[in-house]
């Protein structure tokens, strides 16, 4: 297995350092290349290329790992190789604003077993190289890599993975069919009196609200499950609103339908021939079958109900 030294900061790097932290410019990173030439550790400092380059790979990926640490990820493969060779070396190139392309740092392969072999038209190998180096200010270092940059098996996982985020929470949808091209994934905001609600995620029904609507405010409300809720909830309310306007404007009357009965006796001198007579119930009954009135009496016949119902008879 390859074993690669710590990456020595050459002394073009070293330079390209000191004109950062004065503030002379950022640190580009370009490409790392590979070499068959041994070099001991003391040497790796005053180098200012590499010796026998055999292979060069644009930069993947750059990466602020902490406040002061870069990590740069390259991969070679040995599609154009004709001829193999022992990997021994590795340079990683920057731009300097006034020498150009400089070798910024090296590293040593430590254990002589790195070997790329030449492609046979058969089997491709390759090595994906993650390089961590340190840098006076890791804010001053330029992210942007070359489009042409090979994708490495870790960026391919990573975008693996988003996919597979993005499909948990998508479902099986496909956007610009079932879901709409400007969905949005966020949590709904109910309405207000005075603003706007917004669109998004409706918010989940608890356990045994089936039978339950979701209501403009974003909360889910019980629904009338009954002819009589329905009636209950319009029909009392105006019922009763338009019974306490007319009870201002003119005389009522109350009596009690016993359940079973079926006919009420009203007399009062409000009552005559030229007399606006109005019938109310409540609760709310529709079984009135007849009226008659005669002089200052006024007669109402009823379904007999099995409840008592409050009659009172508004004349005006």
């Amino acid at each position: 297995m390859a074993e690669f030294s710590k990456l020595v900061i050459t002394d073009t790097g070293r330079a390209l350092l000191a004109k950062m932290i004065a503030g002379s410019g950022n640190i580009r990173f370009t490409k790392v290349s590979t070499s068959s030439t041994a070099y001991e550790e003391a040497q790796l400092q005053g180098l200012a290329f590499l010796a026998g380059e055999k292979q060069t790979s644009l930069i993947s990926k750059v990466t602020r790992t902490n406040e002061t640490a870069i990590e740069v990820e390259a991969a070679f493969t040995n599609t154009d190789l004709t001829e193999g060779y022992h990997m021994r070396a590795l340079g990683l190139y920057a731009v300097d604003p006034d020498e150009g392309e400089i070798l910024y740092a090296v590293a040593t392969e430590l254990s002589g077993c790195c070997y790329m072999p030449a492609y046979n038209g058969v089997t491709l190998s390759g090595i994906l190289l993650t390089l961590v180096t340190t840098v006076g200010n890791a804010e001053s270092v330029s992210l942007e890599v070359t489009p042409a940059g090979i994708a490495t098996l870790k960026d391919v996982q990573t975008v693996q993975a988003d996919i597979q985020t993005v499909k948990a929470q998508l479902g099986e949808h496909t956007v610009g069919s079932d879901v709409p091209e400007n969905a949005i994934f966020s949590n709904m905001v109910g309405a207000t009196e005075t603003a706007a609600g917004q669109a998004g995620y409706v918010p989940a029904p608890a356990a045994g609200a089936q039978e339950k609507y979701l209501r403009g405010d974003g909360t889910w409300q019980p629904a009338m499950e009954t002819l009589a809720d329905i009636r209950a909830n319009t029909q009392g309310g105006y019922a009763a609103g338009a019974l306490a306007l007319k009870e201002a404007l003119g005389t009522v009357l109350e009596q009690t339908l016993v359940a079973g009965d079926t006919t009420l006796t009203f007399t009062n001198d409000a009552i005559t021939d030229d007399s606006m007579i109005d019938v109310y119930t409540d609760p709310f009954c529709n079984g009135l079958t007849s009226a008659a009135q005669d002089g200052n009496t006024l007669t109402l016949t009823f379904d007999a109900r099995e409840n008592d119902v409050q009659v009172k008879v508004k004349v005006g």
